[in-house]
Protein backbone atom coordinates (compact mmCIF):
# COMPACT_ATOMS: atom_id res chain seq x y z
CA UNK A 1 0.00 0.00 0.00
CA UNK A 2 1.73 3.32 -0.67
CA UNK A 3 2.91 5.67 1.81
CA UNK A 4 -0.11 7.97 3.33
CA UNK A 5 0.38 11.77 1.18
CA UNK A 6 -0.46 13.04 4.86
CA UNK A 7 2.51 11.60 6.95
CA UNK A 8 5.09 13.72 8.34
CA UNK A 9 7.07 15.53 5.81
CA UNK A 10 10.49 16.83 6.30
CA UNK A 11 11.48 20.10 4.39
CA UNK A 12 15.56 19.29 3.70
CA UNK A 13 17.48 22.45 3.17
CA UNK A 14 20.03 22.13 0.49
CA UNK A 15 23.38 22.19 1.75
CA UNK A 16 26.82 21.55 0.53
CA UNK A 17 29.92 21.29 2.57
CA UNK A 18 32.96 22.16 1.13
CA UNK A 19 35.11 19.74 -0.36
CA UNK A 20 32.49 17.27 0.31
CA UNK A 21 32.04 14.36 -2.26
CA UNK A 22 28.35 13.67 -1.84
CA UNK A 23 27.08 11.78 -4.90
CA UNK A 24 24.29 9.22 -5.77
CA UNK A 25 26.24 5.99 -7.07
CA UNK A 26 23.18 4.64 -9.08
CA UNK A 27 20.63 7.64 -9.69
CA UNK A 28 20.80 10.04 -12.21
CA UNK A 29 17.54 12.71 -12.23
CA UNK A 30 14.87 11.28 -14.51
CA UNK A 31 15.54 7.70 -14.30
CA UNK A 32 12.30 5.47 -14.64
CA UNK A 33 12.54 2.74 -10.92
CA UNK A 34 10.33 -0.31 -10.75
CA UNK A 35 10.09 -2.74 -8.15
CA UNK A 36 13.02 -3.06 -5.56
CA UNK A 37 16.10 -1.40 -5.44
CA UNK A 38 19.40 -0.09 -3.37
CA UNK A 39 19.84 3.74 -3.30
CA UNK A 40 23.77 4.18 -3.18
CA UNK A 41 25.27 7.05 -2.23
CA UNK A 42 28.83 8.00 -2.24
CA UNK A 43 29.69 10.12 0.73
CA UNK A 44 33.37 11.29 1.34
CA UNK A 45 35.66 14.22 2.66
CA UNK A 46 34.55 14.58 6.22
CA UNK A 47 34.30 12.18 9.37
CA UNK A 48 31.77 15.23 10.81
CA UNK A 49 28.47 12.72 9.66
CA UNK A 50 27.03 10.39 12.06
CA UNK A 51 24.99 8.67 9.47
CA UNK A 52 22.97 9.08 6.13
CA UNK A 53 19.60 8.99 5.98
CA UNK A 54 17.38 8.36 2.87
CA UNK A 55 14.15 10.20 2.37
CA UNK A 56 11.55 10.37 -0.33
CA UNK A 57 9.28 13.02 -0.64
CA UNK A 58 10.33 14.57 2.12
CA UNK A 59 9.24 11.16 4.41
CA UNK A 60 12.15 9.65 6.07
CA UNK A 61 12.79 6.13 4.69
CA UNK A 62 14.00 3.46 7.54
CA UNK A 63 16.70 3.67 9.68
CA UNK A 64 19.78 5.14 8.66
CA UNK A 65 21.73 3.77 5.19
CA UNK A 66 24.46 1.06 5.68
CA UNK A 67 28.00 1.30 5.42
CA UNK A 68 28.94 -0.71 2.65
CA UNK A 69 32.54 0.30 2.85
CA UNK A 70 34.81 3.25 2.58
CA UNK A 71 32.58 5.92 1.36
CA UNK A 72 29.88 3.84 -0.07
CA UNK A 73 26.87 3.59 1.61
CA UNK A 74 22.78 1.59 0.77
CA UNK A 75 18.74 1.65 1.13
CA UNK A 76 16.95 -0.60 -0.27
CA UNK A 77 13.81 0.93 -1.52
CA UNK A 78 10.61 -0.75 -3.00
CA UNK A 79 8.54 1.70 -5.40
CA UNK A 80 5.28 -0.38 -4.21
CA UNK A 81 5.32 1.43 -1.53
CA UNK A 82 4.77 5.21 -3.28
CA UNK A 83 2.15 6.15 -6.17
CA UNK A 84 3.46 6.21 -9.71
CA UNK A 85 5.15 9.05 -10.85
CA UNK A 86 7.05 11.82 -9.97
CA UNK A 87 9.17 11.36 -6.79
CA UNK A 88 12.19 13.53 -4.94
CA UNK A 89 14.59 11.05 -3.15
CA UNK A 90 16.91 12.78 -0.75
CA UNK A 91 19.38 11.59 1.53
CA UNK A 92 20.82 13.94 4.32
CA UNK A 93 24.23 13.55 6.34
CA UNK A 94 23.48 13.97 9.87
CA UNK A 95 25.95 14.89 12.51
CA UNK A 96 25.72 13.45 16.57
CA UNK A 97 23.13 15.55 17.66
CA UNK A 98 20.95 15.12 14.61
CA UNK A 99 21.50 18.50 12.59
CA UNK A 100 21.77 17.89 8.75
CA UNK A 101 25.45 18.55 7.63
CA UNK A 102 24.85 18.37 3.78
CA UNK A 103 21.85 17.23 1.51
CA UNK A 104 21.59 15.47 -1.54
CA UNK A 105 18.74 15.68 -4.05
CA UNK A 106 17.76 13.46 -7.51
CA UNK A 107 14.13 13.56 -9.34
CA UNK A 108 13.19 10.36 -10.17
CA UNK A 109 9.62 8.22 -11.64
CA UNK A 110 7.92 5.17 -10.01
CA UNK A 111 7.07 2.78 -12.84
CA UNK A 112 4.88 0.28 -10.59
CA UNK A 113 1.64 -0.25 -13.37
CA UNK A 114 3.83 -1.59 -16.29
CA UNK A 115 1.85 -3.35 -18.99
CA UNK A 116 -2.13 -3.16 -19.47
CA UNK A 117 -4.78 -3.57 -22.10
CA UNK A 118 -7.68 -2.32 -22.59
CA UNK A 119 -10.52 -4.60 -22.78
CA UNK A 120 -13.73 -2.60 -23.55
CA UNK A 121 -15.66 0.69 -23.65
CA UNK A 122 -18.66 1.11 -22.61
CA UNK A 123 -21.65 4.06 -22.23
CA UNK A 124 -22.07 4.99 -18.52
CA UNK A 125 -25.50 5.02 -16.62
CA UNK A 126 -26.04 8.56 -17.22
CA UNK A 127 -25.00 8.40 -21.19
CA UNK A 128 -22.64 11.38 -21.03
CA UNK A 129 -19.29 9.79 -21.23
CA UNK A 130 -17.54 6.19 -21.28
CA UNK A 131 -16.62 3.43 -18.91
CA UNK A 132 -13.05 1.82 -19.80
CA UNK A 133 -12.61 -1.52 -18.53
CA UNK A 134 -8.66 -2.65 -18.09
CA UNK A 135 -6.76 -5.71 -17.94
CA UNK A 136 -3.58 -4.78 -15.34
CA UNK A 137 -0.81 -6.89 -16.59
CA UNK A 138 1.48 -5.96 -13.48
CA UNK A 139 0.67 -3.65 -10.88
CA UNK A 140 2.85 -3.32 -7.77
CA UNK A 141 0.96 0.01 -6.35
CA UNK A 142 -2.57 1.59 -5.75
CA UNK A 143 -3.57 4.16 -8.52
CA UNK A 144 -5.64 7.01 -7.13
CA UNK A 145 -8.32 7.70 -9.40
CA UNK A 146 -6.80 11.11 -10.11
CA UNK A 147 -4.19 9.76 -11.97
CA UNK A 148 -6.69 8.14 -14.90
CA UNK A 149 -7.52 11.19 -17.73
CA UNK A 150 -9.30 10.71 -20.83
CA UNK A 151 -9.03 13.02 -23.80
CA UNK A 152 -11.84 13.14 -25.97
CA UNK A 153 -11.25 13.78 -30.36
CA UNK A 154 -11.11 17.36 -29.60
CA UNK A 155 -8.53 17.14 -27.46
CA UNK A 156 -10.56 18.26 -24.47
CA UNK A 157 -9.35 15.62 -21.22
CA UNK A 158 -11.67 15.36 -18.12
CA UNK A 159 -9.97 12.91 -14.97
CA UNK A 160 -11.81 10.40 -13.28
CA UNK A 161 -14.45 11.18 -10.56
CA UNK A 162 -14.55 7.36 -9.66
CA UNK A 163 -11.81 4.91 -8.36
CA UNK A 164 -10.61 2.86 -11.03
Amino acid sequence: MPQDRSAQKTQLPAISLPGVTFSFANLAPGIHLFGRFDAEVIFAGTHLAESLQLYVDGRRVGEKMTHLRRNRYTQGLDTAEFYDGSHQVAVAAIDGRGGVLATLFCEVYFRNLVNFNFISFRTNDESNGYVAYLKLNTIRTEIPPSAFVCIDRFGRSARSSRAP
